[in-house]
């Protein structure tokens, strides 16, 4: 019952990374850890890697199919893995007999972090007498070890040597990492990834849902399909799909491609999408007195038809959000959550008081968190199935759903002591309690006594939960899950926590006076966590959504619409249809919320 990852666009590749950082730092403490003090709940990684066996040595590759812009992957290169592309490059060299002539651009720096990584892995390889299996290697990244000579780097001379990596801090990610590929802690298998070959990062506009639309009939279509197929075949039982996708621009296009193909091959599979948006940049320079706009005003005008929506960014985001959304209703999606970092609160987690959620690297940290949390309940031995878990999340057909997040968990306060009237233990605690520790990722309200909720507890006892339960649904309970290890902080996950937080991420507060606050050197290695994903329905309107109304009515009763409609064949029935069926959304939660609150028809402010 294996579960694939899909991941379209820069910034749900950021979040990705995380996760896949965190399942790293998972692997190696379970590794650690000896046969007799394993838990009997470990995690079955089978379900999201596959294991796979070269020269003798076997690896784990995770379950994933990445799409990205062409230049977005920064210093990372595919080299040819495959026997039949060697082959094939082999057959070119002998029939061309005018000799060749090579042109190559200037190569991306290598992050310090992934050189350190490198230097620390041969380091590895050499402490276990088996360096030469790094010689030849076609799966490895040649960037990182280019010009380095395996056994001067790393002689197998028995000495057990300190690694090499450094701090956090004296990376300092925030400033150095470019691109998602700089922290990534993994080693990506060209065989799982795709740079779209018509869009190239930073050059070419890419702002609309129907941008991605577009590569239907190309290549592009064709290589990221034939991708995940080859990850398909190998799955024996493909039980679900996880996709994180740029909602607000064309990769929401992408992953419509690819998912409407997934339908028709595995239409019983479980389908959770995180719909990601990172922070959006600034609106441009209103006009100077007496300019016009160039197609006589509204929400989406536009100077030129190669940047449709520029001068709006918010609205086309939107715009481009309710047709992705409409159009995944259609392919079978279980659980759709928009964690939008636009709409989160602008006093932000109050345990993270550094956190600048205009980074990406740090912002999709948090959701990176959210993924590896929501998650946990299936991704264990001997757990349910990923489907089963996925379909009771939400109503049928209303999968909107919303996320809150205790980052980190605070402990249970101790209750007084005998001689001071008390027993000494822990006192009854309940979610309400802890409501100003949560931080809304959706911008969405929650009911508690939804029965479609799901609350995950990482670095917490059985009993906690049970307590934290007693303002739940009895239906939720079935869906709620604990696990008493914590989650371990990765090297690359930025260091954002104020210095209330310890360094196994406890919270110093009055309730807790046992703990002292952090030393500024030390860093945060591990910390409990709580999420509690809760259907929209019923719960009350989501922003996301009245965003998306808003943008989709406003497009469609201005002159974008027939702007679209010569651009890319879009109709005006189109339009409705996003409109009603986002329209429909809305009205399965409270209503008790006025559209004002979203704005009137002619809002363009998206």
């Amino acid at each position: 019952m294996e579960v694939l990852t899909l991941q379209f666009g820069h910034f749900a590749n950021h979040v990705g990374a995380h996760f896949w950082n965190f399942e790293d730092e998972c692997a190696a403490l379970q590794d650690a850890t000896p046969d007799e003090q394993r838990d009997e709940n470990d995690f079955d990684f089978e379900r999201l890697h596959s294991q796979t066996e070269h020269r003798g040595v076997l690896s784990w590759n995770p379950r994933l199919v990445l799409v990205d812009k062409k230049g977005a992957l920064g210093s990372w290169c595919s080299n040819p893995t495959e026997q039949a592309e060697l082959q094939e490059e082999a057959a070119h060299s002998v029939l061309w007999d005018y000799g060749k002539e090579t042109h190559e651009t200037d190569r991306v720096e290598v992050h310090d972090f992934q050189q350190d990584l490198e230097a620390d892995d041969y380091e590895q390889w050499a402490q276990a007498g088996d360096s030469s299996q790094w010689q030849g290697d076609e799966d490895r990244n040649d960037d990182y070890g280019e010009g380095m000579d395996v056994d001067t780097a790393c002689p197998s001379d028995g000495i057990d040597r300190p690694s090499v990596m450094k701090p956090t801090k004296d990376y300092d990610f925030r400033s150095t990492v470019r691109t998602w590929t700089d922290f990534l802690k993994i080693k990506l298998p060209g065989s799982s990834v795709h740079e779209l070959q018509a869009c190239h990062h930073d050059v070419q506009p890419f702002s609309l849902f129907f941008d991605g639309l577009a590569i239907r009939g190309r290549s592009d279509e064709e290589k990221t399909v034939d991708l995940a197929r080859k990850q398909l075949e190998l799955c024996d039982q493909l039980d679900s799909l996880h996709t994180i996708v740029d909602m607000h621009d064309g990769f929401g296009g992408v992953a419509d491609v690819v998912l409407r193909w997934a339908q028709e091959e595995q239409p019983k599979s479980g389908r959770l999408v995180f719909a990601v948006m990172p922070e959006l940049p600034p609106p441009p320079e209103p006009p100077c007195e007496g300019e016009d706009d160039a197609h006589g005003g509204g929400a989406f005008g536009a100077a030129a038809p190669a940047a449709v929506g520029g001068p709006d960014v918010e609205g086309c985001a939107w715009l481009s959000a309710a047709f992705s959304l409409t159009r995944l209703l259609d392919t079978g999606v279980d659980a759709w959550a928009p964690l939008a970092v636009p709409l989160w609160s602008a006093q932000g987690p109050p345990a993270l008081p550094g956190l600048r959620r205009e980074v990406p690297y740090e912002a999709s940290a948090l959701i990176g968190v959210a993924l590896q949390n929501v998650t946990l309940p299936y991704r264990l031995k001997g757990s349910q199935r990923p489907s089963s878990f996925l379909s009771a999340l939400t109503p049928s057909h209303r999968p909107v759903c919303g996320i809150l997040q205790a980052f980190p968990l605070p402990e249970s306060p101790a209750q007084p002591s005998p001689e001071h009237g008390g027993n000494g233990g822990q006192c009854r605690q309940t979610l309400d309690s802890l409501s100003s520790h949560f931080f809304d990722l959706c911008a969405m309200p929650v009911g508690l006594m939804n029965q479609h909720t799901s609350l995950v507890l990482r670095g917490a006892s059985p009993r906690r939960l049970v307590s934290l339960c007693s303002a739940l649904s009895p239906p939720a309970l079935r869906l709620s899950f604990c696990r008493e290890a914590v989650l371990p902080m990765p090297l690359p996950f930025p260091q954002v926590f104020g210095p209330a937080v310890s360094r196994k991420g406890i919270l110093a507060e009055a309730s807790y006076p046992s703990v002292a606050p952090r030393d500024e050197s030390q860093e945060v290695v591990s910390a409990p966590v709580a999420t509690l994903l809760h259907a929209a329905s019923g719960a009350g309107r989501s922003v996301a959504l009245g965003r998306m109304a808003v943008a989709a009515r406003s497009a469609w009763k201005s002159g974008v619409s027939r702007l679209l409609e010569s651009k890319y064949g879009v109709e005006g029935d189109e339009f409705r249809e996003v409109v009603e069926a986002i329209t429909e959304q809305l009205e399965c939660s409270a209503a008790d919320v006025d559209d004002g609150d979203y704005g009137d028809d002619g809002d363009d402010s998206g």
